[in-house]
């Protein structure tokens, strides 16, 4: 399966299939090795909503490393961006490295957390313990 879902999306990429097709694909992902091939056939990733959608996707799939990632990767990472990293750091119990996260949000000029990044910070404290 793992190696169907990279095979069919690199062909897609290569014939030229539609950016939103291959988005698509990125936003129903539900496994590691599903979600990685859905982020290599997009990259580069282009927009903030395109980075967005792959922290979020990494998210989803536990794998919080790769969400991270693509945070640093972004020129110019949003309040959302660093939700869904802090959100998928909180998911697998890294909580440590979602309080650093919420700590450069707080001491950046343009980036102040909102009530999502303060429950999302929080759900990580509860479930890292």
């Amino acid at each position: 399966m793992r190696i169907w879902v990279a095979t069919v999306l690199a062909l897609a990429t290569v014939a030229g299939v539609k950016r939103s097709a291959l988005k698509y694909k990125l936003t129903s992902s539900r496994t590691p090795a599903a979600c990685s091939a859905a982020v290599d056939a997009l990259s580069p990733l282009r927009t903030p909503k395109e980075f967005g959608l792959a922290i979020g996707a990494c998210g989803r799939c536990n794998l919080p490393g790769r969400s991270l990632a693509l945070l640093r990767e972004m020129p110019e990472p949003d309040r959302l961006a660093y939700n869904g990293v802090i959100s998928s750091l909180a998911r697998v119990g890294r909580w440590r490295i979602a309080l650093r996260l919420f700590d450069e949000m707080v001491r950046a000029p343009t980036l102040k957390p909102d009530e999502w990044s303060l429950n999302t910070v929080l759900n990580a404290l509860v479930k890292g313990k």
